[in-house]
């Protein structure tokens, strides 16, 4: 027996804050795909609707201002590993990038899927943390900004709204004695669940350091203990 599902395609960022009013929380979104094509197959989760947003070039793109650099939502970690903006101001999101999966899942996996699945294994949530990191959601009523090191409230449970959409990401520009670290840990070299996901950061003049590490806790957090170095 072949299953079926519904999902609706908008063509605009507007047309899918209808359909998400629409539908409130009866419907699922939908961005690259890579999580949620697995857990469809095994059959372990199924909504009424999707909502399938790979369509809306609003959503793409990396930018830059005079204070941060802006990442699209559906922006693929391919495009962040091929990002001079990237390279420059966040080179251990590059290195994070790089290990989430085959090049497969990197041409199609997006940055704002992986923040948005909410998965202690996501590989990029630590290097987000430790840059601190600012989302930007939207819906029909407007847009509003939430702090990365805020956005989660438990496992996989987050503060989007159900009829909102994570629009960007926001990384503060680097400043030139910033240094940054980056290191996953699975049960193999290539193509791993991980384990342990650890990044950091430090502001050598004025000793700022930061761990975040995820996998072993629901939540990304700075190491309380590192923060007092």
């Amino acid at each position: 027996m072949i299953s079926t599902i519904k999902t609706h395609s908008p063509k605009t960022l507007a047309e899918a804050y209808a359909i998400l009013q629409q539908e409130r929380s009866g419907i699922k979104v939908l961005a690259g795909g890579t999580d949620l094509m697995v857990t469809l197959h095994a059959r372990v989760e199924q909504h009424p609707a999707y909502l399938n947003i790979w369509k809306l070039a609003e959503l793409r793109g990396i930018s830059e201002s005079h204070d941060a650099i802006r990442i699209g939502a559906l922006t693929t970690y391919t495009q962040i590993i091929r990002s001079a903006l990237v390279q420059q101001h966040a080179p251990i999101l590059i290195e994070a990038a790089k290990l989430v999966g085959a090049t497969q899942i990197q041409n199609r996996g997006t940055l704002g899927g992986n923040i948005v699945n909410a998965s202690p294994a996501g590989d990029t949530l630590p290097v987000l943390a430790v840059l601190d990191a600012i989302l930007e959601v939207g819906s029909a009523q407007g847009t509003r900004t939430i702090a990365f090191n805020e956005f989660y409230t438990g496992y996989r449970k987050t503060k989007l709204a159900p009829e909102e959409l994570l629009l960007a990401i926001y990384l503060p520009k680097s400043a030139k004695n910033d240094w940054q670290y980056f290191r996953k840990v699975g049960t193999r070299q290539a193509q791993a669940i991980s384990k342990i996901v650890l990044a950091l950061r430090a502001f050598w003049r004025c000793a700022r350091k930061k761990l975040p590490i995820t996998k072993s806790i629901p939540l990304a957090l700075p190491t309380a203990a590192w923060r007092r170095l």
